[in-house]
């Protein structure tokens, strides 16, 4: 069962769940930017290993929540 974590999806996760799914990666500046501006994300976990995420991310405006 996965342990679930809030608020802590760092640079290297995001890029290996990314690849996995067989989605682009950003750049590392780009990336750390998005990350930082997330209003929320949460990162499943097991055996010490990121295996699925979800971002909340808006403008202010308009929010749309992404996971994989």
């Amino acid at each position: 069962m996965p342990e679930y974590r809030e608020n802590e999806l760092c640079y290297e996760d995001y890029r290996a769940l990314r690849t996995l799914a067989g989605w682009e990666n950003h750049s590392e500046e780009q990336t750390r930017r998005a990350l930082a501006a997330a209003l929320y994300d949460v990162t499943a976990v097991e055996d010490g290993r990121a295996v699925a995420m979800g971002r909340l991310v808006g403008t202010g405006c308009t929010t749309l929540l992404r996971t994989w």
